[in-house]
């Protein structure tokens, strides 16, 4: 099974765990659950004073099951659509049969309400425009599996559609919204934490230019979700961590209601709490008080997607299987074939030269991103001494700035980065989230992400006090899950070698590329500015599986004297040191700005270390060497303002432009043009847009 259908399978399945475990506990107060039931702790058949499920056995699921496989259903039959006339039949059809079987959990009071107008002859595509209950919000995961977040446009026209019915208000809309797209996210790959946020800022952004759903009064969904999440925030990062203090404060805050901006909130809250351990958050649903089964259901289909099949307890899933004749995994199928036929990548275009395109594939990084505090002034405080900065920034940045450049040119971006927990965390989740980036790394709790105080003077001279934070700490095996395919492109970043914790897993890593079938079509290791300090051992590891060994002119000279001097092993021709020697004494002779042969050098660098080499050398242009072949790679004549962050523009222009396939000629023009377009503006995360770059290396290209 692939992880794919792992998670879409593991999400409706724990839809169907959530919603049986908060049957017999649905509407009930906290003190008449734990009277009735004790503490719930497993299946249980609904008690006799149950108003909805009352003598309905253990693991029975209700409406919110029901009508989550009602959608599936007309989305696999409508290749990813549903028409109001279809969802209105359906659902009719739906209650007729609850009623002659004799049960008491029928519609809720939003879709009963526009079922009696369809009743009586309305057009269905009018009747939604006063529901704010979560019916939408409960039934909308299979939207989630059906749709990725490569277009999330078509995703939450989708969404609508599923609500236009019944729901189709701001409320409505905007809780099955989140819902659906964090489902999606999961799926790719995010983590709760990101996901989540991610969602909510996305389903803000979309409202903000093609809002969907009628006004309603009552509170904002999207608001009180972030509420929610900063809660259970606050409390992984204070001593308060106890579960009663935290469902105390969902209930009383928050709230626990069939309204979407109490519900839909609450469950995203108990999502993030018990990220990695998904039946514990089901159980606290189910012991939380209200439209229990609908919270647990919403919670459920976020953390089976994020945490797969084997989180989710066997024998619980073959009890509700059994006691209500489900087929999940037949739906799940269905609902990815209409995923698959709906995320086919698009045709490549300008740029890819006859027989130079490789499969699209996907850019993973595993460098740090960490933020930037940025702050001028009139000079640097004396010893014990203070002052006021004249102007100020905050700013995520490190990797970010790859990442950024990488997005901007089109590509899908896996992080593999640790984040931390707390305000410099929240910070760069947000950042990545707004750019679609996808964080798969892992999250490392009691500490934060850190950050860089960097002190500018006038006459722009800089001074830096940076902290190390989780960026630093990634765990032990964090990447040994990582899967490439064959389009794919990974950068290993030279600043991870600094940090002994996270050089460890990059030998792991590289450890495990070396000995699998299936590599990337690029490795590209960005050496930075530490190549002075990075252990040989790791240096020559990282080059027996032969990367791009991307360095500026100074790099390149500490790289050449590294070789010469402490002779670590390498794939290539050893006998080529001498010539590289030469070219390194050259140009300290000159000077690293004067005039001297860098093609040269690379040529060289690139036959002695048995690997191509790409050498930076800003307004200059470029040398690419591999083997006997050298390259020099034209760049644009740009006026730069501020050269902050061109490297990173280039590094994350250039494994983007490989990972959609275009030739390495091609890519490497796209990587100089991006990387000089971006001095001509201020700021570290600049890089333009891609029809800039593809038009500005047309004009370079003479074309």
């Amino acid at each position: 099974m692939t992880v794919l259908k792992d998670r879409a399978l593991a999400c409706l399945s724990a839809v169907a765990l959530g919603d049986a475990l908060g049957m017999p506990t649905q509407s009930l107060s906290p003190d008449v659950i734990v009277q009735t039931y004790g503490p719930v702790m497993g299946l249980l058949a609904g008690a006799d004073i149950q108003p909805y499920a009352p003598g309905m056995p253990a693991g029975s699921v209700t409406d919110d099951t029901e009508q989550a496989l009602i959608v599936a259903d007309l989305l696999i039959g409508g290749g990813g659509h549903i028409s109001p006339e279809a969802l209105a039949h359906s659902l009719l059809a739906w209650e007729s049969q609850m009623i002659e079987r004799g049960s008491h959990d029928l519609l809720g009071p939003s879709t009963k309400a526009a079922l009696e107008q369809v009743r009586a002859g309305a057009d269905p595509r009018t009747t939604g425009t006063s529901g704010t209950t979560n019916g939408a919000a409960m039934r909308v995961a299979p939207v989630g599996i059906a749709w990725d977040t490569s277009d999330t446009d078509a995703l939450l026209d989708a969404v609508y559609e599923s609500c236009l019915v019944t729901h189709n208000t701001r409320q409505g809309f905007e809780g099955a919204a989140i819902v659906a797209l964090a489902v999606s996210a999961l799926l790719d790959g995010q983590t709760l934490p990101d996901a989540l946020y991610w969602a909510v800022d996305e389903v803000d952004a979309a409202q903000s230019i093609n809002p969907r759903g009628e006004w309603a009064e009552g509170a904002s969904v999207l608001t009180r979700a972030r509420w929610a999440l900063s809660l259970v925030m606050a409390a992984r990062n204070s001593s308060m961590q106890e579960v009663q203090v935290i469902m105390s404060a969902l209930r009383d805050l928050i709230g626990t209601s069939v309204a979407t901006a109490e519900a839909v909130p609450c469950a995203l809250a108990l999502a993030s709490f018990y990220a990695d351990r998904p039946l514990d958050g089901l159980l606290a649903a189910a012991n939380l008080g209200g439209d229990t089964d609908t919270i647990a259901a919403i919670a459920g289909a976020l953390l089976g997607a994020a945490n797969g099949s084997a989180a989710l307890p066997a024998d619980m899933l073959a009890t509700i299987a059994a006691v209500n004749d489900l087929d999940i995994e037949g739906i799940v199928e269905g609902l990815l074939a209409v995923r698959e036929a709906h995320g086919l990548p698009a045709t490549l275009e300008a740029g890819v030269e006859e027989g130079g395109a490789s499969p699209q594939g996907r850019f993973h990084y595993t460098g740090q991103v960490i933020v930037d505090l940025t702050m001028t002034v009139d000079h640097l405080p004396e010893k014990g001494g203070d002052l006021f900065a004249t102007s100020h920034q905050m700013c995520v940045g490190g990797g970010f700035n790859v990442l950024y450049a990488a997005r901007q040119m089109g590509a899908e971006v896996i992080h593999h980065g640790a984040l931390g927990e707390g305000p410099m965390a929240d910070a760069a989740r947000a950042a990545l989230a707004r750019q679609k980036v996808t964080h798969a790394g892992p999250s490392v709790s009691g500490m934060d992400t850190g950050y860089c105080v960097a002190l500018t003077e006038p006459d722009a001279e800089r001074s830096f006090v940076s902290t190390v934070g989780a960026e630093a700490a990634v765990p032990e095996g964090a990447w040994d899950d990582i899967t490439f395919r064959a389009g794919d492109v990974l950068h290993l970043c030279g600043y991870s070698l600094y940090h002994p914790r996270t050089r460890v897993e990059v030998e792991r890593l590289v450890r495990r590329l070396g000995a699998s079938e299936v590599r990337p079509r690029a490795i590209v290791f960005d050496v930075g500015p530490m190549i002075g300090e990075a252990p040989a051992d790791t240096l020559a590891l990282i080059g027996s599986v032969r990367p791009l060994w991307s360095v500026n002119e100074r790099e390149a000279l500490i790289l050449g004297h590294r070789l010469v001097d402490e002779c670590w092993q390498t794939p290539g021709d050893r006998r080529v040191l001498p010539e590289v020697a030469a070219a390194v004494e050259k140009a300290a002779a000159v000077g690293a700005s004067g005039e001297w042969d860098r093609g040269g050098l690379a040529s060289f660098l690139s036959r002695a270390l048995g690997a191509p080499v790409l050498l930076r050398a800003g307004k200059r242009g470029a040398w690419w060497a591999r083997e006997d072949e050298a390259l020099a790679v034209p760049t644009p004549v740009v006026e730069p303002v501020d050269s902050n962050g061109a490297g990173d523009a280039h590094a994350g222009a250039l494994c983007a432009a490989l990972a959609m396939g275009e030739s390495w000629e091609s890519a490497l023009v796209l990587a100089n043009c991006a990387g000089g377009l971006s001095t001509q503006f201020y700021g570290p995360a600049t890089c333009p847009a891609r029809e800039d770059v593809e038009e500005c290396a047309r004009v370079v290209m003479g074309r």
